[in-house]
């Protein structure tokens, strides 16, 4: 399945394999859109915008080793992870199998306001995150909630 493969991806770069995780993950975004997969194609574009995330957040405390073995994958997300995540979560939006009120959606809109937020773009990170958690509130407690409500928090103090 498509899962445990990006998982895989995943792991790599948190093991400060990061090229080779990213890549790995980008395979398999291209290999389930190839075979028609789309849900799945979309639930890893979703991932690899959280790993942009991840990275552009500086989180993860990587040593100067990974960040000189991974310069060019992360140099890469620092200069346009901003513009993939979106283009990414674009992408994921046009498809038609997707409730615009469902989990998808919402998980979209939460990375656009952790980003905004990371940005510093206050007003913009709160309307992401507003439309992230009128989605997702309904479902009841989460931990997704748990990272809106949070980062909604942090922005009003």
């Amino acid at each position: 399945g498509g899962v445990p493969q990006s998982m895989l991806g995943v792991g790599l770069a948190m093991e400060g394999r990061i090229t080779e995780g990213l890549r790995q993950i980008e395979e398999t975004i291209a290999r389930r859109a190839a075979e028609g997969a789309e849900i799945a194609a979309d639930w890893n574009r979703l991932l690899l915008s959280e790993v942009y995330l991840q990275i552009l957040s500086g989180e993860g405390g990587a040593s100067l080793g990974v960040l000189l073995r991974n310069f060019r994958a992360l140099a890469g997300v620092m200069l346009a992870g901003e513009k993939r995540i979106k283009t990414l979560i674009e992408k994921v939006r046009q498809n038609p199998q997707f409730d615009a009120d469902g989990h998808y959606f919402a998980r979209g809109e939460m990375i656009l306001g952790l980003l905004c937020k990371l940005k510093k773009r206050k007003a913009e990170a709160v309307a992401h995150l507003t439309a992230a958690r009128q989605l997702i509130a309904p479902t009841g407690a989460s931990p997704m909630l748990v990272r809106i409500e949070t980062a909604l928090a942090e922005l009003a103090a």
